[in-house]
């Protein structure tokens, strides 16, 4: 059966490798009245029996039997407004024509009085290798970040992180299915009050190519107790810089497993060394092993993706409370701009400086060799004319 996108001038236009289709704000609003339908005993949650019965009225499965897993749940794996939203995006971002079949079969284009289904989504040109350096903000509201790192290194504990599950939590949803770690995590996160959908794939450990990480931001997750799990991101990272360049996104380095560190922290000493000499982000510490997931990296990384000249933070080295001596800070600050580049127009504004302290010291103290000064360079100035 052709889907009804298909036969709608969005999906004509609509090309895979260029474009990126997202639920609209009228979608969004049609299957959260969809949701308060099929939400029975109105707990705004859907379970199990509850989200079958929406899938019943159309013959299209979703993602999969794990769906639960890519999407935020509750301790009893009923569906929240949040993650029923959230599975749509999802599919919508890889397989919009099979989201628009799926909304075709819901009744969209009859219960919203319209023609087609172009009004349930938004088109965007997929641009992410287009450098952007000021901060004008993303206009897609659906983000990706790619998850790499060796195998061990903690991927799928961070990405479901994502979804406020700790590791016990993870331990359960592993209970119920017995299937493989999910490919795809997705949640919304507010950035600077606006609602984005940060999308977390998990890449695969051996051979990855380079054109496999087109994504809006690149997250490099290592193993803080293990030195060969950073020398595999590593790697990956300079290759990755290596073969984009200037087109490529902005990349965060993150030390997952930091309950485990066992070397009095030399090996995040070096890896906050690398990141400031490649003039990137220093790394994010982050442990699952807790009762609380923190949010602050997964906002890090959707405002970095939002926000393209945010990509590149050069920041001084901060020393302790006594401030670090004279020598210390100087030698930092020269650091600092050699790493930005601007050795050059530091020393030109340094002569700047000492130029003008010096026409002021003359002008007081001898008012009469200044004016000599600008009748010397009058005839040069007459002879230009």
């Amino acid at each position: 059966m052709l889907s009804f996108l298909c036969r709608c001038t969005c999906c004509r236009k609509l090309q895979p490798a260029i474009h990126k289709a997202e639920i609209s704000t009228q979608g969004t609003h049609y299957l959260l009245c969809l949701f308060s339908k099929f939400d029975r005993d109105q707990d705004d949650l859907l379970s199990d029996s509850e989200f079958q019965n929406l899938l019943s009225v159309s013959s299209k499965r979703m993602i999969g039997q794990d769906w639960y897993q890519s999407v935020e749940t509750d301790a009893k794996f009923a569906l929240t407004r949040r993650g029923f939203i959230s599975l749509f995006q999802l599919t919508a971002y890889f397989n919009p024509v099979y989201t628009a079949d799926i909304l075709a079969h819901f009744g969209y284009s009859y219960q919203m009085a319209e023609p087609d289904l172009n009004s349930a989504f938004d088109v965007h040109k997929d641009a992410p290798w287009e450098a952007n350096k000021s901060s004008k903000e993303q206009p897609r509201k659906v983000i990706l970040c790619n998850v790499i790192g060796n195998r061990g290194a903690g991927k799928t504990s961070f990405m479901e992180g994502f979804l406020g599950r700790n590791l016990s939590l993870q331990s359960k949803f592993r209970d119920k299915i017995d299937t493989q770690s999910p490919l795809h995590i997705i949640n919304q996160i507010s950035v600077y009050n606006t609602l984005k959908f940060l999308i977390l794939r998990r890449t695969r450990e051996y051979n990855l190519d380079p054109k496999e990480m087109k994504s809006d931001v690149n997250c490099f997750i290592f193993d803080a107790s293990s030195r060969e799990s950073f020398v595999y991101v590593q790697k990956y990272y300079e290759r990755y810089q290596m073969h984009f360049g200037s087109r490529s996104v902005p990349s965060l380095f993150v030390a997952a497993k930091s309950d485990l560190i066992h070397d009095d922290g030399k090996l995040l000493e070096e890896v906050k060394a690398y990141c400031f000499e490649k003039g990137i982000l220093p790394p994010h510490i982050i442990s699952v092993n807790v009762t609380t997931v923190p949010s602050d990296i997964y906002l890090e990384l959707a405002t970095l993706a939002t926000y393209r000249g945010a990509k590149t933070r050069f920041r001084v080295p901060q020393f302790g409370p006594g401030g670090g001596s004279i020598r210390q800070r100087v030698s930092s600050f020269l650091e600092w701009l050699y790493r930005r580049k601007l050795v050059i127009s530091g020393c030109v504004v340094v002569m700047a400086i000492v130029a003008g302290c010096g026409v002021v010291h003359i002008r007081r103290t001898n008012p009469a060799v200044l004016q000599d000064l600008r009748n010397f360079r009058l005839p040069m100035f007459a002879l230009k004319a």
